[in-house]
């Protein structure tokens, strides 16, 4: 579906604060995937992201889509960490409606935003104003506002942020049944270790797919705490995760 070839990704470059933040990335995403990338804070999560959607070019190398996607917001969909900042909108309908008129040049069905309201428990009506809503409330708003368009794949950058237990279940139950592939940035491995097929691990500037026992074998290794909270990651390992 997705495939990541010798990708290299310098910021400022030319410029006295060039940095190389990805020195090479190979890995592919397969149709139905549930990936978990993974890396120490500032090891180029977000810029891997950045590129996947579109946002950032790599410096070189290629991302390869499927031949027939003509338009890349339409296949695929980012939801940044704090998007719920960018909320602007005086009623529901209007903010989820927004960014798929964007894509699509039409109005979202109203059925399609219930349908999805009652998956994820979220009591708002449409002419409500998000501008008033709590933290969590703004967050599973933005959650919808990318699953209202339906696209193939979804890259979520620590979607539990704000959401409480309930929500955080729902959100994982909805994600599980979800036709789309996900692409998970998240601290809480524990959250979605049963739903996960595989893992994306950025260490030392180099970016790969990992199996779910490479992963697990990691645990003897002292440098793997530093991808999630230890005591998260016992508990993910005494459930059966990976």
């Amino acid at each position: 579906m997705i495939r990541v070839d010798n990708v290299e990704y310098i910021a400022s470059k030319k410029t006295p604060f060039e940095k190389l933040i990805i020195k090479n990335a190979n890995f592919t995403v397969k149709e139905g995937d549930f990936l978990l990338l993974c890396g120490v804070s500032g090891s180029g999560k977000s810029t891997i992201a950045n590129m996947l959607s579109g946002i950032i070019k790599p410096t070189s190398g290629i991302i390869r889509f499927p031949n027939n996607v003509k338009q890349r917001n339409k296949f695929l969909g980012y939801l940044i960490q704090n998007s719920y900042k960018q909320i602007t909108k005086n009623n529901v309908y209007d903010e989820l409606n927004y960014g798929y008129k964007a894509i699509y040049k039409e109005n979202l069905n109203k059925e399609i935003v219930t349908e999805i309201f009652n998956s994820l428990s979220f009591n708002k009506s449409l002419e409500d104003n998000p501008l008033f809503f709590s933290g969590g409330e703004q967050k599973m708003l933005s959650l919808i506002a990318l699953f209202v368009l339906k696209q193939k794949v979804i890259i979520l950058d620590e979607p539990f942020t704000f959401l409480d237990q309930e929500k955080q279940q729902l959100l994982c139950t909805y994600l599980r049944n979800s036709s789309s592939t996900v692409i998970l940035i998240t601290h809480d491995i524990n959250r979605v270790f049963d739903i996960a097929t595989g893992y994306i691990l950025i260490e030392d500037m180099i970016v790969s797919r990992v199996t779910p026992e490479v992963f697990t074998q990691m645990n003897k290794n002292e440098k793997f705490v530093e991808y999630a909270d230890k005591q998260k990651i016992d508990i993910f390992l005494s459930k059966g995760g990976l």
